[in-house]
């Protein structure tokens, strides 16, 4: 027997991808870090500094109360608590990667 306030999956998903329509701008600290992996010659040093600014940088703790449960933080808010849950992470990750291209 399944229990579900969906009437389908695909419900499911929609509200799941409305959780991610997150501000994923990248501001103040984050955003000077981000240039600063971007400027950097060697590929192999902008790979390690992207994966050093979340790995390193940003501390994983779960708060999994509320919508925090299922829907990230913006990637700059996060940056500057310097801490994150496993949705929170890739979301700050993510504007790294985009200036790795």
């Amino acid at each position: 027997m399944e229990f579900s306030e969906f009437t389908s999956v695909e419900d499911l998903r929609r509200w799941a991808l409305d959780q991610y329509a997150v501000d994923r701008r990248t501001t103040g600290t984050l955003a000077e870090r981000v240039a600063g992996i971007k400027a950097l010659t060697d590929p192999i040093a902008r790979i390690d500094s992207a994966v050093h600014l979340v790995q390193r940088e940003v501390r994983y703790l779960g708060l999994e109360g509320g919508i925090s449960a299922y829907r990230p933080h913006p990637p700059s808010d996060v940056y500057d608590q310097r801490f994150g849950d496993c949705k929170d992470k890739p979301f700050c990750w993510s504007p790294c990667l985009r200036a790795l291209g």
